[in-house]
């Protein structure tokens, strides 16, 4: 009876061993499972806040890329209208000075005309 309570014993030992192992496993695995759930819900924050930075940064650029192209186009405008007034400006002035040399070319055509007649 002894061999038997011994081995009745050491078994006991043994499944206590293997059941304190097997819940300690369990918990561990638990423990485990709730932070990877955790990380995954982190990742998921994170990926949701990256995408809103990035759309703030992308509309932030689209606001900047538009303002500075309307910019260029108001300078462009502006130059276009100076080149323009520009040229109206040297257009009146050179017509004003023909006008005067037409006016000097006809005055000394009369007066080459009446030197001839008379």
């Amino acid at each position: 009876m002894n061999i038997e309570s011994f081995v009745i014993g050491i078994l006991t030992v043994v499944v206590m061993v293997v059941a304190i192992t097997a819940v300690l496993g369990l918990l561990k695995a638990i423990r485990l499972s709730g932070e990877v759930l955790g990380l995954k819900q982190r990742l998921t924050d994170d990926e949701r806040e990256l995408s809103r930075e990035i759309n703030m940064v992308e509309k932030t650029l689209q606001n900047q890329l538009e303002h500075r192209m309307n910019d260029t186009y108001r300078v462009i405008e502006d130059k276009d209208r100076d080149v323009h007034d520009r040229v109206s400006h040297l257009n009146s002035y050179i017509d004003q000075r023909v006008d005067k040399l037409e006016a000097k070319l006809t005055g000394t055509l009369k007066s080459s005309k009446e030197v001839l007649k008379g």
